[in-house]
C-alpha cells in the first residue's frame, strides 16, 4: 500500500509506542491478536491491529490512519466496511435476482 503523507509514518508509530514503555509484540499479546497483526495494520488495513494500537496509545484510530476512515470513524477498507453496514447487495448479485 502506497503510504499516504496524511497517515502516521510507520517509524512515528513504533516511536510514539516504544516512547510509552511497549512495542508491537506486547501490543498484540495484550489484545489477544497473533503476534503479527499490530505490524500488519503499519502497512496495510488491520481493523484489529489499527484498535489495538490506537487504544494503546490512547487515540482513535482516525487520528494515526486517516486515509483509513471516514468522517464517522467507520473504516473505509471495502472487508471491514462490511461488517459496520452488515451484509451488502452487489449489483452481481442484483443481476442474478429473476422476476
Amino acid at each position: 500500500m502506497k503510504q499516504n503523507a496524511l497517515n502516521w509514518h510507520p517509524a512515528d508509530i513504533q516511536a510514539a509506542i516504544r516512547k510509552a514503555g511497549s512495542n508491537l509484540s506486547r501490543i498484540a499479546r495484550a489484545h489477544s491478536l497473533h503476534p503479527t497483526t499490530p505490524s500488519k495494520a503499519l502497512h496495510e488495513p488491520s481493523y484489529a491491529g489499527e484498535q489495538a494500537i490506537a487504544a494503546f496509545l490512547g487515540k482513535s484510530p482516525r487520528e494515526i490512519w486517516p486515509n483509513r476512515y471516514d468522517k464517522a470513524g467507520i473504516p473505509l477498507h471495502r472487508n471491514i466496511r462490511n461488517r459496520f453496514n452488515g451484509s451488502s447487495t452487489t449489483k452481481s448479485s442484483q443481476n442474478c435476482i429473476s422476476a
